[in-house]
């Protein structure tokens, strides 16, 4: 569970279980990653979006924490920022409440 960038995180574990990619080396792979249940409150579920519509916040710019997040403005960035979105995994076993 998470609010904001903890949300993003927390959506980001709920959708990518057994993405091999993201599994590393560190635990027991014979375990799965999956996890039952997320909440997350406002967290950005799109990096590559998150700059639409316009706002005061300039989220696509190198100095914003979604960028600092991937090393690099997101726009210029996006195969990192399509990576780091929790979008990107979800999947026909997602369910959404």
């Amino acid at each position: 569970m998470g609010a904001s960038a903890g949300g993003h995180l927390a959506a980001l574990v709920g959708t990518s279980g057994g993405v091999a990619a993201l599994e590393g080396d560190v635990n027991d792979l014979k375990e799965s990653s999956r996890v039952q249940a997320v909440v997350d409150w406002y967290g950005p579920a799109d990096l590559l979006q998150i700059g639409i519509p316009s706002s005061d916040i300039k989220h696509n710019e190198a100095g914003s924490p979604e960028s600092q997040l991937i090393g690099g403005a997101l726009l210029e960035h996006k195969d990192k920022a399509a990576q780091a979105s929790p979008v990107t995994y979800v999947s026909k076993e997602t369910r959404l409440f």
